[in-house]
């Protein structure tokens, strides 16, 4: 079985990936760094909880388990939907349609706030 603070672990070095990304000024990748860290902080307390971890990269449902787990955990759904678009479209480029717009840096700001918040939940309920 994965290590939960191995996992918690690679989602803080997401962040700070993220966190350099926007520096540099490439929105598009932090946004991805922002959704893997929010991915992999999910499956950390589902590591820890010994809940199956599904081989997802689905945040909303990841959210439901980690919450169905841990029920006081916050309700970060509307990051959880937001950050779970990205995954597909900018890992795969050919999945986008004609009409997508990468993310400003002003939205990727504001995604790389939730996945700050959201891996930051997760450090103080040790996993």
């Amino acid at each position: 079985m994965a290590d939960p603070s191995e996992r918690l672990k690679d989602a803080e070095d997401d962040i700070a990936s993220m966190r350099m990304l926007l520096q540099g000024r490439h929105p598009k990748h932090a946004r991805f760094h922002a959704q893997q860290s929010v991915e992999k902080a999910f499956k950390a307390i589902l590591l820890a909880r010994q809940q199956t971890v599904p081989r997802t990269h689905d945040l909303v449902d990841l959210l439901s388990r980690v919450r169905t787990a841990m029920p006081a955990f916050p309700d970060h759904l509307r990051a959880a939907t937001t950050l779970g678009r990205y995954y597909g479209l900018l890992r795969y480029p050919d999945s986008r349609p004609p009409s997508w717009v990468p993310p400003s840096q002003a939205e990727a700001e504001e995604t790389a706030r939730w996945a700050e918040a959201i891996v930051a939940d997760v450090g103080v309920r040790p996993p």
